[in-house]
């Protein structure tokens, strides 16, 4: 199906409403751990939000000079939010077991079974963070490689993209299955979040501040 001008430019704009909502409220969920209903609000809707916001970029993308190397990037960015939307609920999952009715009249024997179904359910959530350091690390990759093949955004964010996936890709598979912070390296998640957000702005400067119409129509 082929979409019109007016749908591409609508849901680019729905792409930049969800991209700048899960810029606000990434840094606060990986910072603000409890167990209420706004923190399980922002991990929810996390994912969905992430992919909807790929949806629109890859559309201005196609529109702009279409590669393989485009759908390819979101191929991977769309599995990245669905890994992510996995994770974090097994995560909020497993961490709420502090929280089960009755724990405090539990056995010494029923409060060590508790302490292996933590520690298996943790591995758990840990293998699903890395699936979707892998998904994300191939997307960025791809997305770097698609913005180096068309003509509206800024291409040197392309070489950023590639370098930042595989920097990304390698330091998870060099501690895996642990995080790369609790090696003490750095985390991989702002450097994600940098450069989406430096795409995001590019994307805001080309449509609302130099008002190219012409953005949306077919190179």
């Amino acid at each position: 199906m082929e979409l019109t001008v007016k749908q591409i430019r609508n849901t680019t704009h729905l792409s930049i409403v969800t991209g700048i909502i899960i810029s606000i409220t990434y840094p606060i969920m990986i910072s603000y751990h409890t167990m209420d209903i706004w923190s399980l609000l922002m991990e929810v809707t996390f994912g969905p939000l992430y992919i909807i916001s790929h949806v629109g970029i890859y559309l201005y993308i196609k529109n702009s000079g279409q590669s393989i190397c485009n759908v390819f990037s979101l191929l991977f960015n769309a599995l990245a939010g669905f890994s992510i939307t996995l994770m974090l609920n097994v995560q909020k999952s497993v961490f709420s077991i502090g929280r089960l009715n009755g724990i405090d009249t539990l056995t010494e024997q029923q409060r060590e079974m508790l302490s292996y179904s933590f520690k298996s359910g943790n591995l758990v959530q840990l293998g699903m963070d890395f699936c979707f350091d892998v998904f994300v690390s191939f997307g960025i990759v791809f997305f770097g490689l698609a913005l180096l093949q068309q003509k509206r955004l800024i291409k040197w964010l392309g070489y950023l993209g590639i370098l930042v996936g595989l920097l990304s890709l390698g330091l998870n598979m060099a501690v895996f299955p642990i995080p790369p912070a609790d090696y003490n390296y750095p985390d991989p998640g702002p450097f994600f979040g940098g450069f989406f957000g430096l795409v995001l702005l590019n994307l805001i400067y080309r449509l609302y501040l130099k008002k190219g119409k012409e953005a949306y129509n077919q190179s």
